[in-house]
């Protein structure tokens, strides 16, 4: 068989004969063994959609071209050998699980086409087999081309083994030495690369399977965590802070770092709300705020610390962004009502410009209502975690109130457990909230009641669990 592999006149009457030749040598072992390993050859079967499709259905044939650099060099380079591999389940299990075809495939922008294109064959076989990952991560060719096909990626992200191996690829280490996206998580050599790789991290904050395991490993928490790279990845993510802001251990680690201390200081984000030096970092830290305010878990924390109104409420931005981002509506915020031009409630902050705040609190919620419509009851909803709670506390303030039947206070769920009328000074409320557990909508609101016509603003100020 060698001197007729090494003849471009034999091999292409052993191509030409489809019916006798050819599928003799593709069947047999030792032929193959001949034709895979000589350039001469594999140029003319490469290049021959009749041999490529004889060759890519037989398993013998398959099995020497895909541990023979010669043939993987010719087949990867070749349109008409690529498409006949790739649309071949037979040449993709062989091609698949030999590294040294899939580093051929690899580095080979014809075959990764080829292969990206072939939806139902070759790509699954691909991000499904551990070999085939491997060599993709070796190479930022086959890397950038899954990353650019949303198919591709999303195949990818849903795989624990393949999102794992594509990470650390991302950032410059080996998939062989990760099994899967868990491995990664709990690997601090890998999560202190992938942390600091935006390529890598573009892709962990866009996959549940990636960031499930991210977010609920300490070690990788801590990495994210020392990385502002890594933490811009995840807040700018929908996907990824929304698993992020569901995991204790892993909001407190991230809200802490937002607010330039350590992460791996703290275990959860009730160790960060324990801690004085820790809330006060957090209340005075925008971006540690923006995160605090943004998800129901580090919200309700905040609010159950012992330091919730001497930090959370004392410092700037502190609970001024949970009021303005934290809550629905988002404030400022305006409901026009058609009694007159005028005619509406203002939902916005004071900030003591205009009246003096209770105790060091720098910010209140202020509802105020002009040429009142009846009937309403209008304010800010807070939805919270009540488990830990016994008692909410809150100071409220009400001034210029024209009547009696109109009413300040708090809901929960729709049921009214505080409501207070007339005018008052700043006073200190508290309503038991013991019967409440997991999450439920909390409403500071202003009641018309069936008044109309009248101006008057309500304030809410230095809200606590307890």
């Amino acid at each position: 068989m060698d001197p007729i592999s090494e003849s471009i006149v034999a091999m292409e009457a052993v191509i030409d004969s489809d019916d006798i030749a050819l599928p003799a040598v593709v069947e047999s072992q030792i032929a193959m063994d001949a034709v895979s390993t000589s350039q001469t050859a594999m140029d003319a079967v490469s290049d021959s959609q009749t041999a490529m499709d004889a060759v890519s259905d037989s398993q013998t044939a398959m099995d020497a071209v895909s541990d023979s650099q010669t043939a993987m060099d010719a087949v990867s380079d070749s349109q008409t050998a690529m498409d006949a591999v790739s649309d071949s389940q037979t040449a993709m299990d062989a091609v698949s699980a030999s590294a040294v075809a899939m580093e051929a495939v690899a580095a080979s922008t014809i075959a990764m086409d080829a292969a990206i294109a072939s939806e139902d064959i070759a790509l699954p076989t691909i991000v499904e087999t551990e070999t085939a990952m491997n060599e993709v991560s070796l190479s930022d060719l086959a890397l950038d081309s899954l990353w650019e096909s949303d198919v591709a990626w999303g195949m990818i992200r849903d795989l624990s083994m393949a999102v794992g191996k594509f990470a650390v690829g991302r950032a410059g280490l080996s998939g062989y030495d990760y099994a899967d996206i868990d491995d990664v998580a709990s690997s601090q050599t890998a999560m202190d690369a992938v942390s600091t790789s935006e390529t890598a991290m573009d892709a962990v904050s866009t996959s549940d399977t990636a960031m499930d395991a991210v977010s609920t490993s300490e070690t990788a928490m801590d990495a994210v965590s020392a990385s502002t790279l890594a933490m811009d990845a995840i807040w700018d993510s929908q996907l990824a802070w929304d698993t992020v802001a569901a995991v204790s251990m892993a909001v407190g680690k991230f809200v802490a770092a937002r607010a330039g201390l350590e992460g791996s200081n703290y275990a959860d984000i009730d160790a960060v709300a324990s801690d004085q030096t820790a809330m006060d970092s957090v209340a005075g830290s925008q971006t540690a705020m923006d995160a605090v305010a943004a998800s129901i878990m580090p919200r309700s924390a905040v609010f159950d610390s012992d330091y919730a109104v001497s930090s959370l409420w004392a410092a700037s931005p502190g609970a001024r962004t949970i009021l303005e981002e934290g809550g629905s509506p988002t404030l400022p915020h305006t409901y026009d009502d058609s009694r007159s031009g005028s005619s509406g409630t203002h939902l916005r902050i004071e900030d003591g410009s205009d009246i003096s705040l209770p105790g060091n609190a720098t910010s209140a919620l202020e509802i105020e209502v002009v040429d009142s419509d009846d009937p309403y009851r209008r304010g800010l909803t807070l939805e919270l975690d009540l488990s830990n709670a016994t008692t909410l506390e809150f100071e409220m303030r009400a001034d210029s109130v024209p009547d009696s039947r109109i009413d300040h206070g708090v809901e929960v769920d729709g049921s009214t457990l505080f409501s207070n009328s007339g005018n008052s000074s700043w006073t200190n409320r508290s309503v038991d909230v013991s019967e409440y557990s997991g999450t439920h909508d909390v409403l500071f609101f202003t009641d018309t009641d069936s008044w109309t016509g009248g101006d008057w603003m309500t304030y809410f100020s230095n809200i606590n669990l307890i």
